[in-house]
């Protein structure tokens, strides 16, 4: 992933497989296990930079929903976490934030269609991207809940 993979589309591509792959393991996943995942969100976070857990929380409360998920499947990589469905990888990639801001509608419908060609019916648990995950609620208990995301820049 980097300049070559964006120009060509595969950091897109990927960060719309990671999302929808992502929010399938989120909607499946006990509560206890949703939490250890945003806990090692946040980690991810500090490592880059040092920040504190309610900074990292902040951020991700206001990201769209691709960088949270993106941050989701680092998570579940580093934590041995698998996809879903067999024969999916997830895939690393460098900055959540910046490829959420490259990922289409486009991108999430191919993504989209390639994954439900190889899922049975109510395996996937892909919600669209209009609405992203309170992060903050998640990490203190695992709770799943979303609300409408408000692009900073419409």
């Amino acid at each position: 992933m980097g300049v070559f993979g964006t120009l060509f589309g595969f950091d897109q591509t990927m960060g719309a497989q990671n999302a929808i792959l992502a929010e399938t393991v989120l909607a499946k996943a006990p509560a206890r296990e949703r939490q250890r995942l945003a806990r090692e969100v946040v980690k991810i976070m500090q490592s880059v930079r040092p920040i504190s857990a309610e900074t990292a929380l902040e951020e991700l409360d206001e990201a769209p929903v691709v960088a949270q998920l993106n941050f989701v499947a680092l998570a579940c990589d580093r934590l041995g976490v698998e996809p879903p469905l067999p024969r999916f990888v997830w895939t690393r990639v460098n900055n959540p934030f910046l490829v959420a801001d490259q990922v289409t509608e486009r991108h999430l419908s191919s993504a989209l269609k390639v994954i439900s060609g190889k899922a049975r019916a109510g395996q996937l648990a892909w919600q669209g991207h209009e609405k992203h995950y309170d992060f903050t609620r998640l990490y203190e208990n695992g709770e799943v809940s979303k609300r409408t995301y408000k692009d900073p820049f419409p």
